[in-house]
């Protein structure tokens, strides 16, 4: 991963997986269910995480849970990433990240079937934006945050609530075999 995140490249790419994710999740009468769109985008940076240590899943079920020691090396500044973007714009950053998710707050979907559904748009949009492999997790991570920020600014969703889905979304993905692509 590069030492520095190339912010001039992820934060258009990011805004539009934001708007993809937006409006292909829009529910009759025009509505967004948050939460689902939250863990979308977070599961879609895990799984880029993951992706990008180029894992051998060769005989390994989907779903399996894995520990790659080069998922826990990079994940710390997907995190890092996140927080700054969060303290930036002055909605805190450190806190919150493990709230507890009340259950009326749970994605309509799980993660796994959301990346099935638009990962290859998401990798579209890193091609379009010429993204570096290391990098390409926080597309998906910085999607999150802002659609959890705009929950919180609509006042749909509590920040705290919208980081603690971002990181049970990313961590999931970043830790467990994909889906096979539907067919």
């Amino acid at each position: 991963m590069a030492e520095e995140a190339p912010i001039e490249v992820l934060n258009p790419a990011s805004e539009l997986l934001y708007k993809t994710l937006m409006r292909s999740l829009m529910e009759e009468g025009g509505k967004v269910h948050i939460e689902t769109a939250i863990t979308a985008a977070a599961a879609l940076g895990g799984v880029a995480l993951l992706r990008s240590t180029r894992p051998d899943f060769s005989g390994t079920a989907e779903g399996s849970k894995l520990v790659l020691p080069e998922v826990n090396a990079q994940a710390p500044r997907i995190l890092q990433l996140m927080i700054g973007i969060l303290e930036s714009i002055g909605a805190g950053g450190k806190e919150g990240w493990e709230t507890p998710i009340p259950t009326d707050h749970a994605p309509h979907r799980p993660g796994p079937e959301l990346v099935r559904r638009f990962e290859k748009e998401a990798r579209e949009i890193y091609f379009q934006f010429s993204i570096p492999d290391g990098w390409t997790a926080a597309v998906g991570a910085l999607a999150a945050v802002k659609i959890a920020h705009l929950a919180m600014t609509k006042k749909v969703l509590d920040l705290d609530i919208g980081k603690a889905l971002i990181m049970t979304a990313f961590t999931e993905s970043a830790m467990s075999v994909p889906l096979r692509p539907a067919a």
